[in-house]
């Protein structure tokens, strides 16, 4: 555009993935977004660590039957006798919750995958999730760790989806 002979005045990002790739370099001003938060499209070695997590007690902890369906909308079926607790969080207050790249199957893969991958942790060790999660509460496996209802869950979460939640900044 210089060449053309307009006049742009300074220049700005307004995304954090030209910055990551390429530096500021004759830019004058920067618009931070979810990848300095350690999150987004983003390359391994940028030195940037994940932000945000949330933590939640656990409501209720019960054993469930071999066959019963757990989960939101029943999404998992137990092969064998399982110990379930319920957190009170789900993706309403941003639980799972991940940006839309696109639509392409390898962006819908990337999200399942990233979605099976997804862990609660309870006294320091990482629970799985049941099935899906639901709009308003998470059921976790708690099969093989000692807890009980008001232990303290720690999930991974993004502050930019975060609703519900007392935020804290330490």
């Amino acid at each position: 555009m210089h060449e053309a002979g307009f006049e742009t005045g300074p220049c700005y990002l307004a995304a954090s993935l030209p910055l990551l790739c390429r530096g500021l370099g004759e830019t004058e001003g920067y618009l931070s977004d979810a990848a300095l938060l350690g999150r987004g499209r983003r390359r391994r070695d940028d030195g940037l660590f994940r932000v945000g997590y949330g933590e939640a007690p656990v409501s209720q902890v019960r054993w469930l039957p071999k066959g019963h369906a757990a989960g939101a909308e029943g999404s998992a079926l137990l092969r064998r006798p399982a110990r379930v607790a319920v957190l009170p969080v789900g993706y309403q207050n941003g639980l799972g919750v991940m940006p839309q790249y696109g639509e392409s199957l390898p962006d819908a893969l990337r999200r399942w995958w990233a979605g099976r991958r997804l862990t609660v942790r309870i006294g320091g060790q990482p629970v799985k999730i049941l099935g899906k999660i639901g709009a308003a509460e998470t059921l976790l496996d708690v099969t093989n760790l000692k807890c009980a209802a008001g232990d303290l869950a720690v999930f991974d979460l993004d502050p930019l989806y975060a609703k519900g939640l007392k935020r804290e900044y330490r």
